[in-house]
């Protein structure tokens, strides 16, 4: 259905009984929701005007599709949902009996590749090897995110640093921590979450000065950490460290381009 100012289009997981015919309406639904974005393209690029138009993309609840989608501006005002019971009955008159689909709860759309090849190398433990160029610093799985580990393990919980630096040079790049904190951790991966006031800041590792006790980081804070000593009450966590794997959790190893993942 198109009005002057809006645009719904219908996507179905199978082929379309009208083929090539297809343009997206309600009757004859696209096969794919790639065509679907076309649609929306072409439309914009012959438009006279440079403001996109308002376009509802309606997904059957079985769509399933694993190629990345390419967005531009043309698709700056275009809102992806799931179909209503009563769109749904209408195409499921037309499925071929032979073939059936399965219903999702919700629709589910995330960026990135799929990761496949996954080995079994414990109890409910699991790894793959993905491509050199690629660093994994999120992880879905059946429609949903896995958390990347952390110390403390339990979310609710926090490590609080002993001091701020009273080097103004460094005083942005890292802190003195407590005696302890970082013993037996491999330090490549891991990520140093630190608290603020309203804000976070994440920094790798540079190195640790055990003599002081002193963590610098290679990048740093936007303010000196430990300036709001009141909110953010000198809390850290730590991500990304294998040590720390618990159920429905995964950490990344750059140098093997190894991902670790448990789950329950």
């Amino acid at each position: 259905m198109t009005s002057s100012k809006f645009t719904e289009l219908y996507v179905v997981p199978f082929p379309t009984l009208l083929g090539d015919d297809a343009d997206g309406s309600l009757a004859r639904p696209y096969s794919s929701l790639k065509r679907a974005l076309d649609h929306v393209e072409h439309k914009y690029y012959r438009s006279m005007t440079s403001l996109p138009r308002r376009t509802a993309i309606y997904l059957y609840p079985t769509y399933h599709f694993v190629n990345t989608l390419h967005l531009n501006r043309a698709h700056s005002r275009i809102r992806i949902t799931t179909m209503n019971t009563d769109m749904t009955a209408f195409y499921e008159e037309l499925i071929v009996r032979d073939h059936t689909y399965r219903r999702l709860s919700r629709a589910s759309i995330s960026g990135g590749m799929p990761i496949t090849h996954w080995i079994e190398i414990d109890d409910d433990v699991y790894k793959a090897v993905v491509p050199s160029t690629v660093y994994v610093n999120q992880l879905f799985a059946d429609d949903r995110r896995i958390i990347r580990t952390r110390i403390p393990m339990n979310q609710s919980a926090y490590l609080q640093y002993e001091a701020p630096l009273n080097d103004p040079n460094q005083a942005r790049y890292g802190f003195q921590y407590v005696q302890g904190q970082f013993d037996s951790i491999p330090l490549n991966d891991v990520m140093v979450v630190v608290y603020h006031s309203w804000t976070t800041s994440h920094h790798y590792i540079d190195q640790i000065i055990t003599s002081n006790r002193t963590i610098l980081f290679t990048n740093p804070s936007d303010l000196p950490i430990g300036t709001f000593t009141m909110q953010g009450k000198r809390r850290f966590h730590i991500e990304n460290s294998c040590l720390a794997l618990v159920s429905n959790s995964f950490c990344f190893v750059n140098e093997t381009k190894t991902i670790y993942l448990k789950i329950s």
